[in-house]
């Protein structure tokens, strides 16, 4: 692993990454196992996340989603991406997927981050880039892009680069809801994360995102 690299991870800290935003997992349905246990324990049986670095300043202005705040290890950052990039990430569970055993089935998701060929059958190149916050930001407003992707390892203990500790288990910081459409929906789904996950804080405004920035980067 080069010093380039190493240095673009260090800035994915969560100490130095609070500067720019938090990394956020968004939910979209009042399905699925998010509604069933807590978010960590989810998390930690996942082998890949598509996340987002969303802007503290202009959350409510940028994003319109309920979902999770993320404390990510930087070990566990895996590609990060201007726009969305339709990573793959239910390879493998799909209903009519059919594998010769278990250990091709599991395996099929990180055959795809390696592959580059997103969802829709598109090689993008590389699932494996990665940006600094600031540019990941930035390229994102420039291309007019609604939201970022990130890729997160979600399984700990998996050596993903040489000189860097294994993957840690991701920590829930907070449940959020800063949707502006369908509320009745939105309100329904962040109800229904904040009681499987009674020990986070929740977040509805901008204002309570800041102080949370402030808090973290003090």
């Amino acid at each position: 692993m080069s010093s380039k690299e190493i240095n673009v991870l260090k800035r994915w800290n969560y100490e130095n990454l609070s500067e720019y935003g938090f990394i956020i997992h968004a939910v979209r349905y009042n399905t699925g196992e998010l509604f069933q246990r807590p978010a960590e324990e989810v998390f930690a049986t996942w082998d890949i996340i598509s996340c987002s670095l969303i802007d503290a300043t202009l959350c409510l202005q940028s994003i319109d989603a309920t979902g999770f705040i993320l404390k990510v290890p930087k070990q566990n950052i895996l590609g990060t991406h201007k726009h969305d990039i339709w990573f793959p990430n239910h390879k493998g569970k799909e209903a009519n997927a059919r594998y010769a055993s278990k250990t091709e089935r599991n395996g099929s998701l990180v055959k795809s981050l390696h592959s580059g060929i997103n969802k829709k059958g598109i090689n993008i190149g590389n699932f494996r880039q990665l940006l600094m916050p600031g540019d990941l930001i930035n390229g994102q407003m420039a291309c007019g892009a609604k939201y970022n992707e990130i890729l997160i390892a979600g399984r700990p203990f998996v050596n993903v680069y040489a000189g860097l500790p294994a993957t840690s288990k991701i920590k829930v910081i907070g449940v959020f809801n800063f949707a502006s459409s369908n509320k009745l929906a939105s309100n329904q789904v962040f109800n229904s994360l904040a009681m499987k996950n009674p020990n986070v804080e929740r977040f509805r405004t901008s204002l309570e995102l800041k102080a949370l920035q402030r808090k973290v980067t003090r």
